[in-house]
């Protein structure tokens, strides 16, 4: 079924939409195909965002393009029934390089936005909206995709943040806390006094055999072509993982999720494999468990 807003049920009703030159785009319910006329070449998306009156979901951008980028504001674009509407400021770029096509994932204007929400107890989720080409551009697709969960607690300093198990540290993340708008949020919320009962320390990955295994350390649909990711080597070294490199079977959407942590079994390290020094980048891989 199609419409030009795809509703994401899983938090809280956020619908989402995207728009090609000022025109929103049907999108498929079940896959977030978008429906680009063929005479038109993407160039430029416009992603729309839709939050209930009543929900306590802030909505913002992350410039992904430093390493602690900070978080801006979503543009206001008024009241739509039950919905506030905020629009991605700056639009998402698609970019092409020769046969290869993707959206803008790394730069100060990403392929997405990111929703928090906060609950009355301290119950923090980031869920990502955005759009991605997983097949070179042959379809456009308006995808969600839960990136954070756990927990605020008050202390005598401030706020500390806990994940749930299946998430890394708050670190990469902690930069909302300087948004004046979702602090704002944090201050109007009863947070539980935090003790060292409340949480346990940050989860380590499980022990990774000798040899070709690596364990993911994260990974997100909306990086790279395909997804990506980075995970750990037997010696705790960094190595990346492209969503093409990976046997995995997509969801309905057409997206590949592996969850953190899990075991993979790799083919060969490649070094040297981009335009900079970085971490190898795994081939031939598979997930063990």
């Amino acid at each position: 079924m199609a419409s030009v807003t795809r509703r994401f049920e899983e938090f809280f009703g956020l619908a989402a939409m995207v728009l090609l030159e000022g025109r929103p785009l049907e999108v498929n319910q079940a896959s977030g195909i978008l429906s680009v006329p063929a005479e038109r070449q993407a160039r430029r998306l416009d992603l729309g965002i839709l939050i209930p009156q009543d929900a306590r979901i802030f909505g913002v951008v992350k410039d992904v393009g430093n390493e602690r980028g900070d978080y801006a504001s979503l543009k206001s674009t008024g009241s739509f029934g039950s919905y506030r509407g905020f629009s991605l400021p700056g639009g998402i770029e698609v970019i092409v390089r020769g046969n290869r096509i993707w959206t803008s994932w790394h730069q100060q204007n990403p392929n997405r936005a990111d929703c928090w929400y906060l609950g009355q107890d301290g119950t923090l989720k980031l869920f990502q909206v955005g759009v991605i080409t997983p097949d070179n551009g042959e379809t456009f697709r308006l995808i969600g995709d839960f990136r954070w969960e756990g927990s605020l607690f008050r202390t005598e300093d401030g706020v500390v943040a806990y994940q749930d198990p299946g998430y890394q540290g708050f670190e990469t993340w902690e930069m909302i806390m300087r948004h004046p708008g979702f602090s704002g949020l944090v201050g109007r919320t009863r947070l539980t006094p935090w003790s060292a009962s409340c949480a346990p320390a940050a989860p380590e990955l499980d022990e990774i055999p000798e040899g070709n295994f690596a364990r993911l350390d994260w990974w997100s649909p909306f990086a790279g072509q395909n997804g990506q990711g980075i995970a750990r080597l037997t010696d705790r070294s960094s190595a990346w993982v492209h969503g093409e490199n990976i046997a995995v079977v997509p969801g309905p959407d057409g997206v590949k999720r592996i969850p953190r942590n899990s075991l993979l079994s790799f083919s060969e390290s490649r070094k040297n494999w981009g335009t900079k020094s970085g971490p190898p980048m795994l081939l031939g891989l598979r997930v063990v468990e």
